[in-house]
């Protein structure tokens, strides 16, 4: 209740203590950008380097910032605390990655 902040973007290991906090913070007007997406540059740069593809690495990181630009609309869209819909976005990623290689 004491926070004054326009963005809460999660460093490193979500920075709420429980689910029903994005909801909170939605409520407040604070928008909300969940670590593992912020922070996904780290990920990406480890596994094109390991598949020797580094170099889309820079077409990937600039994708970071329209999966969060799709998140938080589809949280407007849906009526949902920017958490659900990123969960929602990388369950329907690891969904269509799990049909395409069945």
């Amino acid at each position: 209740a004491q926070l004054r902040a326009g963005v809460v973007a999660g460093a490193a290991n979500n920075q709420l203590r429980r689910p029903e906090d994005a909801d909170r913070l939605a409520a407040r007007g604070i928008l909300y950008a969940p670590d593992y997406i912020v922070n996904a540059g780290g990920m990406v740069q480890l596994a094109l380097e390991h598949m020797g593809r580094l170099g889309e690495l820079q077409p990937r990181l600039q994708g970071i910032g329209a999966t969060l630009e799709q998140v938080f609309a589809a949280a407007v869209r849906n009526g949902t605390s920017t958490a659900a819909a990123a969960d929602a976005f990388a369950e329907g990623r690891l969904a269509a990655a799990s049909a395409a290689s069945a």
